[in-house]
């Protein structure tokens, strides 16, 4: 309608151009009517993608040596069983799923693709599930995350809960096991080693203990050789008496590891006669035996912001350090705060066996009173040997605390003052004398 307005209103001053000009002319006009109309309409130009992301399935393969037995009707192993679940849905479920694969033993790898399952073998050294579950936490994007399938015999036989891990994932985590149980038939026999704890990390020459677990089925009143071997050479033996209750008995090993180094133990019982299956007799777990650790004694006069710095956020986090740390609450009256099991410590030690267990000592603000002359000597003895000694200032340690001329004043490197030079509240500049500029450091 408004563009026959405008033909007709602008017909009258177009009669003396010629028709190709006013023409043009008029298209001018009616496009610019036709703009003004659109943009009262307000148009916008909307662009929509759809993107589909699918979620990941992880799947999880134990393959211990445990997974070898072949202990089902059919003789196929457990491995093989897994492998052979695995296979069958790969192919159904990718169409829905973006699929990770990883086998898991003693440690948790990635495969490419479910092709390379036919180069894996069933020879793992232990069973950690726990290090299987955080490989999976990282395999995708947790918000992406459907489920986590775990294809396992169940025997976990290495550090960290694997309920505890799988809590914190916050993922679904489904189980399939594979293994028969055979304990209803009357006819069977068999001694298997369940389960093997053993420490991660092993201090040298310092008492270790490795617990095996072993069940029998059918065996009742049998007493049997339980042998403890280091890297395949026997170190101890036990004898066990089987029962014939459900359940695993436990056999304990204590020893003193005497090689630094990376060592495997191994718990086995001998294969008896009656056995149908021999490859349960075993288990190993792998340990690390390292130097003991640094071991620090801290003694505080008083209760001060330096003993909770230095607790709480320096010897309490170190894992290479332990420490007995005794601030003194009222006169010779100490509260004892110690990563070390089993230390009998309650006061500033006055012999030589509590003084040489330590590698350093922390003095904080505590007066020289209470270090007597012999527990000085005994000190210093072990720092003459090696240990460290770190006095910490305050108004009753140094010179203020009366150590200038005893044994302990005599090994610092400073020269201390008198108990009369008190204490420097002013601010102050710290400058280098002349051999301190000379020093490389």
């Amino acid at each position: 309608a408004a563009i026959l307005l405008v033909t007709a209103l602008y017909r009258r001053a177009f009669a003396a151009l010629k028709a190709r000009q006013w023409l043009s002319l008029l298209a001018l006009r009616i496009a610019a009517i036709v703009l003004v109309v659109l943009l009262l309409f307000r148009p916008v130009l909307s662009y929509y993608k759809e993107q589909k992301e699918q979620p990941s399935l992880i799947f999880l393969l134990d393959r211990s040596a445990s997974m070898s037995i072949a202990d089902d009707a059919t003789g196929v192993t457990r491995f093989n069983q897994a492998r052979s679940r695995i296979e069958t849905w790969w192919e159904p479920l990718k169409q829905d799923f973006d699929l990770h694969l990883i086998e898991f033993s003693e440690r948790a790898g990635s495969l490419d693709n479910v092709e390379s399952l036919s180069g894996l073998a069933p020879d793992g050294k232990a069973t950690s599930i726990s290090r299987a579950l955080v490989a999976a936490s990282k395999a995708a994007p947790r918000n992406t995350v459907e489920a986590v399938i775990l294809l396992s015999d169940g025997v976990h036989n290495s550090a960290r809960n694997p309920l505890e891990v799988a809590v914190k994932m916050g993922t679904v985590v489904h189980t399939i096991g594979v293994g028969a149980s055979l304990r209803n038939d009357v006819s069977y026999r068999d001694i298997q080693v369940t389960a093997i704890d053993c420490p991660d990390r092993m201090l040298v020459n310092n008492l270790a203990k490795v617990t095996a677990s072993v069940e029998a089925i059918g065996l009742p009143g049998r007493v049997v050789k339980v042998v403890f071997e280091d890297n395949d050479e026997p170190i101890d033996e036990q004898e066990l008496t089987l029962d014939d209750t459900q359940g695993s008995q436990k056999v304990t090993f204590e020893f003193r590891p005497s090689a630094k180094g990376r060592h495997t133990y191994t718990v086995r019982v001998p294969v008896s006669a009656e056995e149908k299956i021999d490859q349960n007799n075993q288990r190993s777990s792998v340990a690390l035996v390292v130097e003991p650790a640094i071991r620090v004694l801290y003694i505080e006069g008083t209760l001060r912001a330096e003993y909770g710095a230095l607790v709480d956020r320096f010897l309490a986090k170190d894992p290479d350090l332990e420490f007995c740390a005794l601030v003194q609450t009222r006169p010779n009256k100490f509260l004892k705060r110690s990563n070390v099991e089993g230390l009998q410590l309650e006061t500033i030690p006055s012999d030589a066996e509590s003084i040489d267990q330590f590698n350093v000592f922390i003095l904080g603000d505590l007066d020289v009173s209470y270090l007597r002359p012999a527990v000085q000597e005994l000190l210093v003895k072990r720092i003459r040997d090696g240990a460290g000694l770190v006095m910490l200032g305050g108004y009753h340690s140094l010179g203020p605390g009366g150590y200038e001329g005893t044994p302990l004043g005599d090994v610092l490197p400073v020269f201390l003052g008198s108990r009369e030079i008190g204490q420097f509240t002013e601010p102050f500049l710290p400058t280098l004398t002349p051999d301190g500029i000379d020093h490389p450091i």
